[in-house]
């Protein structure tokens, strides 16, 4: 494991603290929110600390996820749906947004170097979404995933392999192995709800949310927490690992 990967979940084990880190969407199909909800909370945690909560209290998943569903439904929702609700809620918590397409690996590694997680969204096939489920459940939970696993032929059955289907995670860090994502599918799936990927090529048409903010937004008494927070977070930290 390397010293990166553990600053970067020292960094989501401190946005966690006091919530569940997994939430489980059930069977509704609202993974998108608890995809921006979340991510949300980490963002908003990397601004509001210490006593500067009194004034500006950080928003928490369950308010977050609350709010979004009652203003935007529970239903299903597009790639530009997600950036059109950000482009309404993400100002009311001093944070923006940006997306990619196509960006090279290096370039999200810079991201999450910052300690900022990526909400991910992509396709699979009905076979591919099959080999996915399969692996993550009862296979490896805490393996790695790569694409002739997600690719390899299930006798017996027949696919619709021309219908894909969307799903949106966290993208939270990476190591030696791959990239590691958070779902939102309960403590079961995975490696307590989470998940390692070889590489992002495994999927098709991933599409990422970096959710952050600019200093110029903070109103003075948050950019001073920021600045002292921050600062004391990455002491600790070289305190506890290096």
């Amino acid at each position: 494991m390397t010293i990166l990967f553990y600053y970067i979940n020292y960094c989501i084990n401190i946005y966690n603290k006091g919530h569940s880190i997994n939430e489980n969407q059930q069977n509704l199909p609202t993974c998108w929110c608890h995809s921006l909800a979340k991510a949300i909370e980490y963002s908003s945690h990397r601004i509001y600390r210490g006593e500067y909560l009194k004034i500006y209290p950080y928003p928490t998943f369950n308010e977050l996820k609350n709010l979004i569903l009652k203003e935007y439904g529970s239903t299903g929702k597009t790639n530009s749906e997600m950036t059109s609700i950000l482009s309404h809620i993400l100002p009311r918590y001093f944070l923006r947004y940006s997306t990619y397409k196509g960006i090279p690996e290096h370039k999200i590694k810079t991201i999450l170097i910052k300690g900022r997680p990526l909400v991910f969204t992509y396709d699979l096939s009905e076979k591919q979404w099959e080999n996915f489920k399969t692996f993550f459940f009862y296979e490896n939970k805490t393996g790695t995933l790569t694409k002739e696993i997600i690719n390899r032929d299930i006798p017996g059955k027949n696919f619709n392999n021309k219908k894909y289907l969307g799903h949106a995670v966290i993208l939270i860090g990476y190591n030696e192995n791959g990239f590691v994502f958070l779902n939102s599918w309960g403590d079961d799936f995975g490696d307590n709800g989470k998940f390692t990927v070889k590489s992002i090529d495994v999927f098709d048409s991933p599409f990422f949310i970096d959710i952050f903010f600019e200093e110029s937004d903070l109103p003075l008494s948050l950019r001073n927490a920021w600045y002292k927070y921050s600062k004391e977070n990455e002491e600790q930290f070289r305190d506890d690992y290096l």
